[in-house]
């Protein structure tokens, strides 16, 4: 994540591929490789609940954070 903003009282966040391209996400978008969707996001981070395999041929939903990336 790179950074965030507040646009008519909800926040965007600006994320950047490994590639460098910028993406601008919001609440309920879907990003990443394991069905990440965006669940929260404040001047700080961006919330994402992903579906990650459990080896055993299931599936287990878990929250992670972008923190924003210092420089």
């Amino acid at each position: 994540m790179v950074g965030t903003y507040l646009q008519e009282d909800n926040y965007w966040g600006l994320v950047e591929d490994p590639e460098g391209d910028l993406y601008r996400v919001s609440l309920n978008m879907y990003l990443g490789q394991n069905y990440g969707e965006v669940v929260e996001i404040n001047e700080y981070e961006i919330v994402v609940s992903e579906w990650i395999s459990d080896g055993l041929g299931g599936w287990k939903k878990r929250q992670s954070e972008l923190a924003l990336r210092e420089e």
